[in-house]
Parts: structure tokens; C-alpha cells; sequence
């Protein structure tokens, strides 16, 4: 499966979505955006978050499968925003989920 990142940019693709329309959104540059979704650092899950729900969807904890949503997940993850815990999409399995869909976005694996 591929991470975060990589479904967030197939989204974007898939949908017609600018790195600068998610920077204007954030008040923010698109070299920053962009940096964000190809650079080699490790991104904090808020950012994750943050970038997913400006292009329309959620980020959602899978199990070791990568198949089905852990229950929790949503929940998890607000906790996670709302302490402020340094967590990046390294430590967690993710998966992106638009909010206009009922499936999950899964890229087919190169």
C-alpha cells in the first residue's frame, strides 16, 4: 500500500486539486505544500490531517492489512490533534477516505 503522502497526491491528481489551492486555503506558500507532500521529513499526523481535509477526506488508522478502518481511529486521532502529541504518518498504517465517497482511495501498487 502506498503512504499517506502518495495517496493524498493520487487524490489530488485524481481530482483536479492544486498545490496552490490547498496552500491558499491554508494561507500558505505552495512550495510549502508541496514540500510537505514530496519532501523527505517526517510529517506530523495534524499535518496530514489538516491536508487531507482541505482536498475533501479524512485520514483513517487501518489494521495490519491495510483492509478495514480500526473503529477508533476517528477518535484516536482527534486525541492525538487535541494534546498535541508529536506522531508522524511514519508511526501510524493510514489510509485517505473522501468525504464525497463511500469507499477508501487504495492506489494500485506500482
Amino acid at each position: 500500500m502506498h503512504g499517506i503522502r502518495s495517496q493524498i497526491i493520487f487524490y489530488m491528481e485524481t481530482t483536479g486539486i492544486g498545490y496552490a489551492d490547498i496552500a491558499e486555503r491554508q494561507g500558505v506558500s505552495r512550495q510549502m505544500i508541496f514540500k510537505s507532500l514530496n519532501g523527505d521529513t517526517n510529517m506530523r499526523i495534524t499535518t496530514a490531517q489538516k491536508l487531507a481535509k482541505d482536498i475533501g477526506a479524512e485520514i483513517m488508522i487501518v489494521d495490519k492489512d491495510g483492509n478495514e478502518a480500526v473503529p477508533s481511529s476517528q477518535t484516536y486521532l482527534q486525541e492525538i490533534t487535541e494534546n498535541n502529541i508529536h506522531i508522524t504518518i511514519e508511526d501510524l498504517q493510514l489510509i485517505l477516505k473522501p468525504f464525497e465517497l463511500d469507499v477508501t482511495l487504495k492506489p494500485d501498487d506500482e
